[in-house]
Protein backbone atom coordinates (compact mmCIF):
# COMPACT_ATOMS: atom_id res chain seq x y z
CA UNK A 1 0.00 0.00 0.00
CA UNK A 2 1.13 3.55 -0.65
CA UNK A 3 1.98 5.85 2.25
CA UNK A 4 -0.89 8.24 1.41
CA UNK A 5 -3.36 5.35 1.35
CA UNK A 6 -2.14 4.19 4.75
CA UNK A 7 -2.46 7.73 6.09
CA UNK A 8 -6.00 8.02 4.73
CA UNK A 9 -6.94 4.66 6.23
CA UNK A 10 -5.49 5.74 9.57
CA UNK A 11 -7.43 9.01 9.47
CA UNK A 12 -10.65 7.17 8.68
CA UNK A 13 -10.05 4.83 11.61
CA UNK A 14 -9.76 7.86 13.87
CA UNK A 15 -13.23 8.93 12.75
CA UNK A 16 -14.62 5.63 14.02
CA UNK A 17 -13.35 6.44 17.51
CA UNK A 18 -15.27 9.73 17.74
CA UNK A 19 -18.58 9.83 19.54
CA UNK A 20 -21.61 11.48 17.96
CA UNK A 21 -21.22 14.34 20.43
CA UNK A 22 -17.59 14.85 19.38
CA UNK A 23 -18.53 14.89 15.70
CA UNK A 24 -21.26 17.45 16.38
CA UNK A 25 -18.86 19.54 18.43
CA UNK A 26 -16.27 19.45 15.63
CA UNK A 27 -18.78 20.30 12.91
CA UNK A 28 -20.28 23.16 14.92
CA UNK A 29 -16.92 24.56 15.97
CA UNK A 30 -15.48 24.34 12.48
CA UNK A 31 -18.41 26.19 10.97
CA UNK A 32 -18.21 28.86 13.66
CA UNK A 33 -14.41 29.05 13.34
CA UNK A 34 -14.73 29.60 9.58
CA UNK A 35 -17.34 32.33 10.12
CA UNK A 36 -15.26 34.00 12.83
CA UNK A 37 -12.17 33.90 10.62
CA UNK A 38 -13.95 35.49 7.66
CA UNK A 39 -15.55 38.08 9.93
CA UNK A 40 -12.18 38.94 11.44
CA UNK A 41 -10.54 39.29 8.04
CA UNK A 42 -13.30 41.66 6.98
CA UNK A 43 -12.81 43.87 10.04
CA UNK A 44 -15.35 42.21 12.31
CA UNK A 45 -15.20 40.78 15.79
CA UNK A 46 -13.23 37.65 16.64
CA UNK A 47 -14.32 37.22 20.22
CA UNK A 48 -15.30 33.57 19.79
CA UNK A 49 -12.34 32.59 17.60
CA UNK A 50 -10.30 31.42 20.60
CA UNK A 51 -12.91 28.97 21.87
CA UNK A 52 -13.39 27.38 18.45
CA UNK A 53 -9.64 27.05 17.92
CA UNK A 54 -9.37 25.40 21.32
CA UNK A 55 -12.13 22.88 20.56
CA UNK A 56 -10.75 22.00 17.13
CA UNK A 57 -7.21 21.61 18.46
CA UNK A 58 -8.51 19.41 21.28
CA UNK A 59 -9.69 17.04 18.56
CA UNK A 60 -6.33 17.13 16.77
CA UNK A 61 -7.39 19.48 13.98
CA UNK A 62 -4.63 22.07 14.30
CA UNK A 63 -3.61 21.66 10.65
CA UNK A 64 -7.21 22.23 9.53
CA UNK A 65 -7.37 25.44 11.60
CA UNK A 66 -4.02 26.66 10.32
CA UNK A 67 -4.69 25.81 6.68
CA UNK A 68 -8.14 27.44 6.59
CA UNK A 69 -6.95 30.59 8.31
CA UNK A 70 -3.90 31.03 6.09
CA UNK A 71 -5.86 30.26 2.92
CA UNK A 72 -8.52 32.79 3.93
CA UNK A 73 -5.84 35.36 4.72
CA UNK A 74 -4.22 34.84 1.33
CA UNK A 75 -7.55 35.02 -0.52
CA UNK A 76 -8.51 38.22 1.31
CA UNK A 77 -5.19 39.76 0.33
CA UNK A 78 -5.52 38.78 -3.31
CA UNK A 79 -9.19 39.68 -3.61
CA UNK A 80 -9.17 42.95 -1.73
CA UNK A 81 -5.71 44.39 -1.50
CA UNK A 82 -4.02 43.43 -4.74
CA UNK A 83 -6.90 44.57 -6.93
CA UNK A 84 -7.39 47.73 -4.86
CA UNK A 85 -3.69 48.49 -5.18
CA UNK A 86 -3.67 48.21 -8.97
CA UNK A 87 -6.90 50.21 -9.35
CA UNK A 88 -4.97 53.25 -8.14
CA UNK A 89 -3.09 53.18 -11.44
CA UNK A 90 -5.95 52.60 -13.88
CA UNK A 91 -6.17 56.27 -14.82
CA UNK A 92 -2.45 56.32 -15.69
CA UNK A 93 -2.43 53.51 -18.22
CA UNK A 94 -2.15 55.86 -21.23
CA UNK A 95 -0.19 58.85 -19.94
CA UNK A 96 3.29 60.09 -20.67
CA UNK A 97 6.14 61.34 -18.50
CA UNK A 98 4.28 64.56 -17.61
CA UNK A 99 2.50 62.80 -14.77
CA UNK A 100 5.60 61.44 -13.03
CA UNK A 101 5.14 63.47 -9.80
CA UNK A 102 1.43 62.73 -9.61
CA UNK A 103 2.10 59.06 -10.27
CA UNK A 104 4.66 58.99 -7.45
CA UNK A 105 2.07 60.48 -5.09
CA UNK A 106 -0.50 57.88 -6.13
CA UNK A 107 2.07 55.13 -5.66
CA UNK A 108 2.89 56.39 -2.16
CA UNK A 109 -0.80 56.46 -1.26
CA UNK A 110 -1.39 52.98 -2.67
CA UNK A 111 1.62 51.57 -0.82
CA UNK A 112 0.49 53.20 2.41
CA UNK A 113 -2.98 51.69 2.01
CA UNK A 114 -1.64 48.22 1.32
CA UNK A 115 0.81 48.53 4.24
CA UNK A 116 -2.00 49.42 6.64
CA UNK A 117 -4.07 46.47 5.48
CA UNK A 118 -1.05 44.20 5.77
CA UNK A 119 -0.58 45.38 9.36
CA UNK A 120 -4.23 44.52 10.06
CA UNK A 121 -3.77 41.06 8.57
CA UNK A 122 -0.67 40.57 10.73
CA UNK A 123 -2.80 41.42 13.78
CA UNK A 124 -5.33 38.80 12.62
CA UNK A 125 -2.56 36.26 12.29
CA UNK A 126 -1.31 37.13 15.77
CA UNK A 127 -4.80 36.45 17.12
CA UNK A 128 -4.64 32.96 15.66
CA UNK A 129 -1.16 32.43 17.09
CA UNK A 130 -2.38 33.54 20.52
CA UNK A 131 -5.32 31.16 20.28
CA UNK A 132 -3.00 28.30 19.36
CA UNK A 133 -0.58 29.17 22.15
CA UNK A 134 -3.47 29.32 24.60
CA UNK A 135 -4.56 25.87 23.42
CA UNK A 136 -1.03 24.53 23.89
CA UNK A 137 -0.86 26.02 27.39
CA UNK A 138 -4.22 24.47 28.24
CA UNK A 139 -3.03 21.09 26.96
CA UNK A 140 0.16 21.23 29.01
CA UNK A 141 -1.82 22.24 32.12
CA UNK A 142 -4.13 19.26 31.64
CA UNK A 143 -1.18 16.89 31.18
CA UNK A 144 0.37 18.05 34.49
CA UNK A 145 -2.80 17.22 36.43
Amino acid sequence: MEESTLSLASNLEILDTLSDDSVQEIVGSYGSFCSATLSLLHGGDASDLFSHVQILCKHGLLSLVRDFFLKSLEEAFERNLASKFWRHFDCYSNVGANYEIELQQVLCGALEEISLEKQYQEKCLLLLVRALLLERKTDSDVERE
